[in-house]
């Protein structure tokens, strides 16, 4: 599969479909970008992440690979929009953090082989094109989901694409992923927020938190500074699998707050022990080297890096 003559479109040009059209454009031909946030994409264009901004008619036209990569919310009609109009050469990936109700929704679209449903688990804080890296996703895993339902065309041109990003790629049920994920990024995502309210709510003691602030709470809190347009989204399309988090959370903070409360320092030593060694064992995998998918047509669960 050779996409170095193909037409790359880029709808939406946030962070992440804007570091996807920085890391891609040595590779195809021409990428283009649409966006409603006109601002998004003019500063897209200024910035030459993308080559020349299109309405959306215009880039689906001239388009041999079509990256959608909106909020969740918007992106399931707009994929099933772009699936009507595409002809049946047309590669249609979106990368959004959940995949359940995309899945489910376009699982019985006409066009459903020309779609690839993958998400690269890759990400700043740092929100529109501003925030675009051109190695964000080196190394990262790029999780699709019921490959089985793509074309082998679509599957080996995104595999194709995702190659292109230095990531790699692995198949995943679309629950699993979404419960998945829900562990290891949107329940830290929230857990972000929630520390940051915390200390809001000590403001009015005087305190200088933020002179104090340091590392600890630098890297603990870092994810909250993205945006709730982009993350509301997320958090209302996978609410179930987050709720059994934030609950599961709330009782290990409440284990914590009892050894405290008790001085039981046995009990406090074990806690931290165990977080200890959850911490560990994620820093062994790093260690790990994991080659990419060897494209066999499957739906095993993958585990997240």
């Amino acid at each position: 599969m050779d996409i170095q003559k193909k037409c790359l479109a880029i709808v939406g040009t946030g962070q992440i479909g804007c570091s996807i059209g920085m890391a891609v454009k040595k590779h195809v031909a021409l990428v283009t970008g649409t966006d409603l946030n006109q601002k998004h994409l003019q500063e897209a264009v200024q910035l030459g992440l993308v080559d020349v901004a299109l309405t959306l008619r215009e880039a689906i036209a001239y388009a041999s690979i079509i990256v959608v990569a909106t909020p969740v919310d918007v992106a399931i009609p707009l994929l099933a929009q772009i699936l009507d109009l595409i002809d049946s050469n047309t590669l249609v990936v979106d990368v959004g953090s959940t995949k359940l109700q995309v899945c489910n929704a376009l699982r019985q679209h006409i066009n459903r082989r020309n779609y690839v449903a993958a998400h690269p688990m890759a990400g700043s804080s740092v929100q529109g094109p501003k925030g675009a890296l051109p190695k964000l996703f080196d190394g990262a895993k790029t999780f699709i989901c019921e490959p089985q339902l793509s074309s082998d065309y679509a599957l080996d041109t995104a595999k194709e694409l995702f190659h292109c990003l230095n990531s790699r790629v692995e198949f995943i049920d679309p629950d699993e992923h979404d419960r998945l994920v829900g562990l290891v990024s949107h329940l830290p995502q929230a857990l972000a927020y929630s520390l940051c309210n915390v200390v809001k709510l000590f403001d009015a003691e005087g305190f200088d938190w933020k002179g104090a602030a340091a590392t600890a709470f630098d890297s603990t809190t870092r994810l909250a500074g993205s945006s709730s347009s982009v993350w509301l989204p997320i958090m209302n399309q996978n609410r179930e699998n987050l709720l059994k988090y934030i609950t599961a959370t709330v009782g290990e903070l409440h284990k914590l707050q009892q050894y405290l409360e008790s001085n039981n320092i046995p009990a406090l030593e074990t806690y931290i022990d165990i977080a200890n060694q959850v911490r560990n064992q994620l820093e062994e995998s790093k260690k790990t080297p994991t080659s990419n998918s060897n494209g066999k047509r499957s739906t095993s669960t993958a585990t997240a890096a």
